[in-house]
């Protein structure tokens, strides 16, 4: 060993990293996940944020959707993936938040009936071999099975489903890199603070480098000079964390299968909690973007939330209110932006210059669901090459006008 004096004006030696990313929302962390699983050396850098539509978000994932009751997106294979990434994140990091449990729908109208039964129920040959494909289960359930909500129509279960405990997974994730030394919380100037180099990329200010660098900003602005402009398309989305009074508390007590022991789903939805509480949402707001709460759109939010939920139960007469749920039964009301794409796909994939810089956006309310296998492509495109796919390319716009146009035969 040398006995020379160690020169105290010497530069402190950066760490190096496979990557770095760069947001520890769910996408950032599902690649931090993924990165571990490939066991590549991975930092994540997080802007501490009060409010990210990552820690607001319920983490549902729903298997059927919208007014026209569709299979989910790419369900079967986002699932499948899902449901291996996250109990691997679960055992690693010695935590519990994901939650596989058939979820609960009410039909609203007698024609939604109508559409179950032609899509899900009696349908032929070739349309069932179409849904078997989906991996999914949907079964009708009659009004009684909804005691004590309103359920004139009844609705149906499906499965499978699960709930992601968001908060949970970003907190496990955020401990378990910091235990190692792979946690950067930080506010990062992204004009001055990320440098690429020859050989990658370096944070000066964290003393840090690698040689890939994957961008999870969500909803946040990206300086062009870094990423060029994403076809993102945000939209404000507001949830209530609510107490449920004690008139239906007790009444839903006195039924064998309480649906409220569920995720359900009307023209809202109920997501239990403990100790009888529940977060109900969500609000989908493009007009306005900030996620206050004592904003004017955060009042209209929380009224059109509770609004939609009164019209799922029935007012006891012994109720002094004009509505059963009000605002003495909000425990919270928290709002983020979500970094939703133009046409609600993912926006993943390099840098058109730069192969080694990649972006990771655009999940909206899917996150919880697709960000486990995205995470995946990215990682083989990082180390095969293997073209990013181009429904989920954040530049398939281009790419798509750019293709030769076919000649007519």
């Amino acid at each position: 060993m040398s006995n020379q004096p160690i020169n105290p004006l010497s530069p402190t030696p950066y760490q190096s990293f496979d990557l770095i990313v760069l947001g520890g929302g769910i996408a950032g962390c599902c690649m931090a996940w993924e990165s571990i699983r490939r066991n590549r050396r991975i930092a994540l850098v997080d802007q501490p944020t009060p409010s990210t539509s990552s820690r607001v978000a319920a983490g549902l994932i729903t298997p059927i959707t919208g007014n026209r009751l569709a299979a989910s997106w790419d369900f079967q294979s986002s699932f499948s993936s899902a449901n291996l990434f996250y109990p691997y994140a679960q055992s690693n990091s010695q935590t519990t938040f994901w939650s596989p449990k058939p979820a609960l729908r009410i039909f609203t109208t007698q024609e939604e009936s109508e559409l179950f039964e032609r899509k899900w129920e009696n349908i032929d040959e070739s349309s069932r071999s179409e849904i078997q494909q989906y991996g999914i289960t949907a079964k009708r359930l009659p009004p009684s099975y909804f005691n004590p909500i309103n359920a004139p129509f009844g609705g149906f279960s499906m499965e499978p489903a699960a709930r992601l405990d968001t908060n949970a997974f970003l907190d496990a994730t955020h401990s378990y890199l910091h235990q190692r030394q792979s946690l950067f919380n930080a506010h990062i100037d992204l004009h001055s603070d990320v440098i690429a180099t020859q050989e990658g990329f370096e944070f000066p200010s964290l003393k840090i480098q690698s040689q890939y660098l994957c961008l999870a900003l969500g909803a946040a602005p990206c300086p062009t000079n870094l990423f060029p402009s994403l076809p993102l398309h945000p939209a404000r989305g507001d949830i209530l964390e609510i107490r449920l009074p004690t008139p239906l508390n007790s009444l839903a007590q006195h039924f064998p299968t309480p649906p409220l022991d569920s995720v359900i789903h009307r023209d809202a939805w109920l997501v239990p909690l403990a100790n009888n509480s529940f977060l109900l949402g969500a609000t989908y707001d493009r007009n306005s973007l900030d996620p206050t709460t004592d904003s004017t759109a955060g009042l209209l939010a929380k009224q059109e939330l509770l609004n939609r939920i009164n019209q799922w139960f029935t007012k006891p007469c012994s109720s002094p209110s004009n509505h059963m749920i009000d605002e003495s039964s909000i425990q919270n009301h928290r709002a983020a932006v979500r970094p939703a794409s133009y046409d609600r796909h993912p926006l993943i994939g390099p840098h058109p210059n730069n192969t080694n810089l990649l972006c990771f956006n655009g999940l909206g309310s899917k996150g919880s669901l697709m960000a486990p296998k995205l995470a995946s492509i990215l990682w083989d495109s990082i180390l095969n090459r293997t073209p990013i796919p181009k429904n989920l390319h954040w530049n398939r716009r281009e790419l798509k006008s750019s293709e030769p146009k076919s000649k007519p035969t």
